[in-house]
């Protein structure tokens, strides 16, 4: 989804909500993605937000926000957004970057799960916060809603492309774990 940044940081972030429709939508086909390993965190998808979005006007950022579901079993499954890794390469295993939310080693059996994050931009060049929005696995009757994360204090360069990934960690089989939705929006508050 690189969408080109303006010389504006305003102009940017209207260009990408312009040219996205509001929402940087990775194609993950019908069958969803699962980690190309078990055992670490593999990349299941990565977009970038491009250069120029955050230009000083606090609270304007992106909300991240994936899905999908876990296997029925009770092996272990972690899901995480991901916020500027160094390296974000789908089927391998991530490096860098800051968790902005994961579940927390679930094994919930047969259940779909749902990560959201925004990260704004707050006052002086390359500051931003990211923190979780909403997230939770299960179904009704059985929901587990996520605890609450501290908001993170994040430096990526505000001038160039900001990687965004979203990883999976399954322990014993790769296939335990789905993602099915991953999209990336303009947030401006």
């Amino acid at each position: 989804m690189p969408v080109a940044a303006a010389s504006s940081g305003g102009l940017a972030f209207q260009q990408f909500n312009y040219l996205t429709g509001g929402a940087g939508r990775i194609s993950l086909g019908s069958g969803g993605v699962s980690p190309g390993a078990t055992g670490a965190d593999n990349v299941l998808a990565s977009s970038i937000v491009p250069g120029g979005i955050f230009d000083g006007i606090s609270n304007r950022g992106v909300k991240i926000t994936a899905f999908g579901t876990f296997a029925t079993n009770a092996n272990v499954k972690t899901v995480k957004i991901i916020y500027n890794p160094t390296t974000s390469v789908v089927g391998t295993t991530i490096t860098g970057g800051t968790t902005l939310v994961a579940t927390p080693g679930a094994t919930a059996s047969n259940q779909p799960w749902f990560l959201e994050a925004v990260v704004v931009d707050v006052t002086g060049a390359n500051n931003q916060v990211g923190f979780m929005l909403n997230s939770w696995f299960g179904i009704a009757g059985t929901l587990t809603d996520l605890a609450v994360t501290v908001p993170q204090f994040l430096t990526a360069d505000e001038t160039k492309d900001i990687p965004i990934a979203i990883t999976g960690n399954a322990a014993t089989t790769a296939t335990d774990i789905v993602l099915l939705y991953f999209a990336i929006s303009g947030y401006n508050q």
